[in-house]
């Protein structure tokens, strides 16, 4: 079993444009729903979205921070696709997509950061 450390920004600091929009979180219709159905569940607080950018393409990552559960993480595109499963055999590699993300969820108690 291997240790990730994940660094991700603040919420609070001014929204990334990205997508052809100054504020993916609220502009683009697919993601402000899927953050409103994520929010308005009771386990909020364990969910996060990370914005990311990988080859100049942007990438959204659901994510948890539920250490010991067996997690599918999936990533997104601009158009709300899924690109595939981060980490997954056939899905897209690399942790590091975290390394210089913010996180774009409203709710979060993610202990999430450089240690």
């Amino acid at each position: 079993m291997g240790l990730v450390l994940l660094s991700c920004r603040n919420e609070e600091e001014k929204p990334i444009s990205a997508c052809g929009v100054s504020n993916p979180a609220s502009e683009l219709p697919w993601l402000a729903t899927k953050l409103a159905e994520m929010e308005s569940g009771s386990l909020r607080e364990l969910f996060y979205v990370a914005q990311t950018e990988l080859n100049g393409q942007t990438l959204f990552i659901f994510g948890n921070c539920c250490a010991v559960c067996n997690s599918i993480i999936p990533v997104y595109n601009c158009e709300g696709e899924v690109l595939g499963l981060l980490g997954a055999q056939d899905g897209i590699y690399g942790f590091e997509l975290l390394s210089d993300s913010r996180i774009i969820s409203k709710y979060n108690s993610c202990q999430i950061g450089a240690t």
